[in-house]
């Protein structure tokens, strides 16, 4: 992996990774600069602390990727975040929902997590909107809004149809569910014996969705109302309902 720093705080990132039937060679140019809601870090007491940062919001990729004997071109836009704790999340999740939208003049990144009676059903809320290459709004004060549940049985959960991201005065981001990409229970990947006790004795319910939107944009910046659509990719995981 090799990292470029630039004056104007766009780094660009080189990575390849080559085995025997995967290899990927691609580069990724940051096009809004580096962000972190706060310091990083949310604190719960004594129990520990969870970080997020996000070193590309939004990114051009392009490069070469290799699957078995087959090489391909690719270009596009490319997210990258990172997130670290010191604990069993779990242990106080119920659901984490996260996403990002990429619009023709704006960039958003949100996640909204709620937690359990452990830590008062605290609601972790971090939220970046940028325009260009500049955040203009960093947050953890939103209004997070989801509607219309539909119950999926290979999650064994429930998903929202329609989520709303809303900062009164400033933007407003209303994500409409088009096809469900992706719906796991999340115990399957555990061997049987691990999967039983948390299921049984744990009482552990883990489910995962990655989803394609539609999502329209309003944004007020400066004076000037601004209303952009496209499709975005958002994911959710459940440890309990959202409902």
């Amino acid at each position: 992996m090799k990292v470029e720093f630039h004056d104007d705080g766009l780094p660009v990132y080189e990575i390849f990774l080559e085995n025997e039937d995967l290899m990927f060679h691609l580069t990724y140019k940051a096009q809004v600069k580096g962000w972190k809601p706060g310091t990083g870090y949310s604190h719960f007491g004594d129990m520990g602390h969870f970080a997020w940062v996000v070193p590309f919001a939004r990114a051009s990729v392009e490069g070469t990727v290799r699957d078995g004997d087959t090489s391909m071109s690719v270009k596009g836009v490319g997210y990258h975040d990172h997130n670290w704790l010191n604990f069993s999340f779990q242990s106080i999740i119920e659901y984490w929902m996260w996403g990002r939208v990429y619009s023709e003049n704006f960039t958003v990144s949100y996640a909204f997590i709620q937690c359990n009676e452990k830590v008062d059903r605290h609601q972790v809320k971090v939220l970046l909107l940028a325009k260009g290459a500049e955040p203009i709004v960093s947050s953890g004060e939103y209004e997070f809004t989801k509607e219309d549940f539909e119950f999926n049985p290979n999650a064994k959960h429930s998903f929202p149809h329609k989520i709303a991201v809303k900062v009164p005065g400033e933007m407003e981001a209303v994500l409409t569910v088009d096809k469900v990409l992706e719906a796991e229970d999340m115990l399957t990947n555990f061997n049987p014996v691990l999967a039983f006790l948390a299921k049984n004795v744990l009482r552990m319910k883990p489910g995962y969705f990655r989803l394609l939107s539609n999502f329209e944009l309003t944004v007020n910046h400066e004076g000037k109302i601004y209303k952009e659509d496209g499709q975005t990719l958002h994911e959710i995981v459940l440890f309990k309902s959202a409902e």
